[in-house]
């Protein structure tokens, strides 16, 4: 009887043994998964803050661009510009100017 009861404890502690050998190995699993995707993500993070740096880097460059083309634009515009070029057309100046004057406005009907 002693035998058996001896038998049947060290059959016992050895399932518990294999059970608790099994926890510890799903354990580890997870916790390698979940530390891989961690450091997956931390390494996307920055990556992604490296990114946004050099977009916004982009973007104070374009706007710095655009005032400069903004004031090209202006001068070319600008009377003394287009007058400086009327003059190398080689243009005639209008001189008698006529205004046709409407007195009623009418319009025709079908």
């Amino acid at each position: 009887m002693v035998h058996y009861t001896k038998t049947r404890r060290s059959n016992f502690l050895q399932k518990m043994t294999n059970k608790i050998t099994k926890f510890r190995g799903i354990i580890f699993s997870f916790l390698i998964i979940f530390s891989l995707a961690y450091f997956w993500q931390v390494t996307s993070l920055s990556m992604k803050g490296f990114q946004i740096k050099d977009l916004d880097k982009q973007i104070q460059q374009l706007k710095k661009d655009s005032q400069k083309l903004e004031l090209e634009l202006t001068v070319e515009k600008s009377m003394m510009n287009v007058d400086e070029r009327v003059k190398g057309l080689n243009l005639v100046a209008v001189k008698n100017v006529e205004y046709l004057n409407i007195v009623s406005p009418s319009v025709a009907l079908r």
